[in-house]
């Protein structure tokens, strides 16, 4: 990896690893008054043996956007992920999109350290698959989370999260019937 020298409020960063692997990441990051934005862009090409559905080379574009009012604490933040493999089997993930937002506020409120409060908001299209064995063309998983962290000091953080994920899938009559009794999941983070 290499950091070019930054450009003002812009740095760019390239990388290169494995023989085939390339990529180049964008970020610009500013506090004008009272707020602070930051907006990153990330590209990536995978030569060397496809992406994790198989297949022989992938790319990825990310992209995000976040922009906070220091005084509130109010924070927001959009992502969004597009990822092609080539010859992979489709319906296993060959060519996945997702959407991600975050938001939240982040305050001081004791001396103990800043504490976050956020919710949150994914929907990952075409990622879930277990090939077409059981007959899946495409999926949706939605995500919703609620969460808490806690900075102690300057290098620990206390973090809660609560998530549910649902799944719906498209595909063979089979495959919907398969997955139609597919009970939400909820996860229970600590750390």
């Amino acid at each position: 990896r290499y950091d070019l020298p930054a450009f003002g409020d812009v740095s760019v960063a390239v990388g290169y690893a494995n023989a085939e692997i390339y990529d180049v990441a964008v970020k610009y990051a500013n506090t004008t008054g009272d707020l602070t934005t930051n907006i990153n862009v990330g590209y990536s090409i995978n030569k060397d043996g496809g992406s994790n559905v198989g297949g022989t080379s992938s790319d990825l574009l990310q992209a995000q956007a976040g922009i906070m009012q220091n005084s509130s604490g109010i924070f927001g933040v959009v992502t969004y992920s597009i990822e092609s493999a080539d010859n992979a089997t489709a319906g296993t993930g060959d060519d996945t999109d997702a959407f991600y937002i975050k938001g939240g506020i982040k305050k001081g409120w004791s001396d103990v350290g800043k504490t976050t409060i956020y919710a949150s908001l994914g929907l990952y299209n075409d990622q879930y698959g277990t090939g077409n064995d059981d007959g899946i063309s495409g999926s949706e998983v939605q995500a919703f989370g609620l969460g808490v962290s806690q900075d102690v000091g300057k290098r620990l953080k206390v973090y809660g999260k609560y998530e549910t994920l649902s799944l719906d899938v498209d595909g063979t009559a089979a495959a919907k019937t398969l997955y139609a009794g597919a009970e939400d999941l909820d996860l229970i983070t600590f750390g």
